[in-house]
């Protein structure tokens, strides 16, 4: 689904979600998540994303996404912190782990995301996000020939993604 059809489909279900239960984190995290990453909404998603940890700390996904509304604002630090406090929250998320790697790649510490984007692919090997945040690490650190081979994997695994093939076309 194009995301022009989805968010809003999925605002729709989050504020009706919200309505049905005030309380209920995950319709304020799920809301929070369209106005950032849809609607470009900064403060209202953190508005959202504060909600949602008043009446959930320990949830993983408020915390995953929160992280990312942090690197929205260029504030690594605070976003590496909510990247980690959901990692313990949940160990094993491949896409959490990949949020770490983010963390290190946006800290231009290269070495470190290719470590920790292996271990998502060494865990996962079907996840095509897994190769290609890895591929995308080892463009930067000029390991071209590497980087090829784990997009053309991540192209595959994605069914031709365009964001993949345009990555692909970079590390070329």
């Amino acid at each position: 689904m194009k995301p022009t059809e989805a968010m809003p489909l999925a605002k729709a279900a989050a504020l009706k979600a919200i309505e049905l239960d005030p309380k209920l984190a995950e319709g304020h995290t799920s809301l929070a998540y369209v106005l950032l990453s849809y609607e470009w909404d900064l403060k209202a998603a953190e508005a959202e994303f504060i909600k949602a940890l008043a009446l959930n700390p320990a949830s993983s996904n408020a915390r995953h996404w929160f992280s990312h509304y942090y690197m929205a604002q260029g504030d690594l630090p605070k976003a590496t912190t909510e990247m980690q406090a959901a990692l313990k929250l949940e160990p094993l998320s491949p896409s959490i782990n990949i949020g770490i790697g983010w963390c290190y790649y946006y800290g231009q510490q290269f070495d470190k995301a290719i470590e920790q984007y292996r271990s998502v692919v060494d865990a996962d090997p079907g996840f095509p996000l897994a190769h290609q945040t890895l591929a995308m690490a080892l463009v930067q650190s000029k390991m071209y020939e590497e980087a090829i081979s784990e997009y053309q994997k991540a192209v595959t695994l994605s069914g031709g993604s365009p964001t993949t093939i345009a990555g692909l076309a970079t590390a070329y």
